[in-house]
């Protein structure tokens, strides 16, 4: 009974990541659709690639994943302005799920077919010709000047 739930959580880890990008490109409830695209998506890294998918997708995951995120908090007097609070990520998950997130956002603002466009934005990132490090350089960046903030756990 016990080695069941050992595997069990050992499956759900294996196939986290491709869970997480099936509800990510989730469109109007539709499943199906997102999976034929993900496998779309794979079919295309493997033409490409010898490697296996989940040894690329894990490469390109942790290349990208954010340790710090950027809490946004309105002041309720003053109705534009903002407070920026940084904190840390301590849930490998809640990373992973943010990485996948901005980069599936990232893909959806190209204009071609979305398996394509994703394909090409995994490639641009996996050789590292992408302006997207700079960007979390700059995050990293922008979460340290507000670093006076980090005290402050009220969200």
């Amino acid at each position: 009974m016990v080695q069941k739930k050992i595997l069990n959580k050992n499956l759900i880890k294996k196939n986290s990541i491709k869970l997480i990008f099936y509800n990510f490109i989730l469109k109007k409830g539709k499943k199906s659709i997102s999976e034929k695209i993900f496998k779309r998506f794979i079919i295309q890294i493997q033409k490409l690639y010898s490697k296996n998918y989940k040894s690329f997708l894990n490469i390109i995951l942790y290349k990208n994943i954010l340790i710090f995120s950027l809490k946004i908090l309105k002041r309720k007097l003053k109705k534009k302005t903002y407070k920026y609070i940084p904190f840390f990520l301590t849930n490998h998950l809640l990373r992973i799920n943010l990485s996948v997130k901005y980069l599936i956002k990232e893909v959806r603002q190209s204009k071609t077919s979305f398996s394509v466009s994703l394909k090409n934005v995994f490639i641009k990132l996996f050789l590292k010709k992408t302006t997207k490090m700079n960007l979390i350089q700059d995050f990293y960046q922008l979460s340290f000047i507000k670093k006076k903030f980090f005290h402050y756990r009220w969200f």
